[in-house]
């Protein structure tokens, strides 16, 4: 599962860098492949090797979120999070449930590095107070850069476009002067930057 889970990431990094440069989809199998040996090399040579591009890439993942949180929140606008009865299709018990349920999974998503981080509780310097510390206080992290991240777009968007959106981040970003016209680029690094700290993980 965790080897089939690493192709299924090195692939949706590449094809989001084909947004950006184009690859037939023959050089795009060989180039993940790559990554995935890349990755293999890179915790094989050096445990704190692994460790310092773990720290670099989740970094580099937490700027793209506070960028667009830190500019995004001048923009919004108090009518987008105020949603009226009539602005709100009606639908049934069962398809409300369904979507909950999809928006459980995919927020569920966010938090699946947590046990991953256990299996490696040997090499961690006093793994009894710093373990705790670092599940918590991830925990926290992720619940408050995701929070206002939601904010910030439900803000942005009109409700009816929000919820037609298939892709609310990137249509989000069209409402910022700054980033609206390269809001697919940007998205497309930050795609591969989560993918990066998720295959980490894994």
């Amino acid at each position: 599962m965790m080897r089939q889970s690493l192709s299924i990431m090195a692939l949706a990094i590449v094809s989001n860098l084909n947004f950006i440069f184009p690859v037939d989809p023959l050089m795009g199998k060989l180039i993940a492949t790559a990554l995935i040996l890349l990755f293999m090399l890179l915790h094989l040579r050096s445990v704190e090797g692994g460790a310092n591009f773990q720290m670099l890439i989740t970094i580099a993942k937490i700027i793209p979120f506070t960028l667009v949180i830190g500019l995004g929140i001048f923009y919004i606008r108090g009518e987008n999070l105020v949603t009226t009865a009539s602005s709100v299709s009606p639908i049934g018990i069962g398809a409300s449930l369904m979507a909950l349920l999809a928006g459980i999974s995919a927020t569920s998503w966010s938090y699946t590095g947590m046990a991953s981080i256990c299996y490696m509780t040997g090499e961690i310097k006093n793994p009894g107070k710093t373990m705790p510390k670092a599940l918590i206080g991830s925990c926290l992290l992720v619940l408050v850069l995701y929070s206002l991240l939601a904010l910030v777009i439900t803000g942005l968007m009109p409700f009816d476009k929000l919820a037609a959106s298939g892709t609310p981040i990137s249509d989000a970003l069209t409402y910022l002067p700054t980033l609206g016209g390269i809001a697919g680029i940007f998205v497309a690094i930050t795609a591969v930057i989560v993918i990066l700290v998720r295959s980490q993980a894994a």
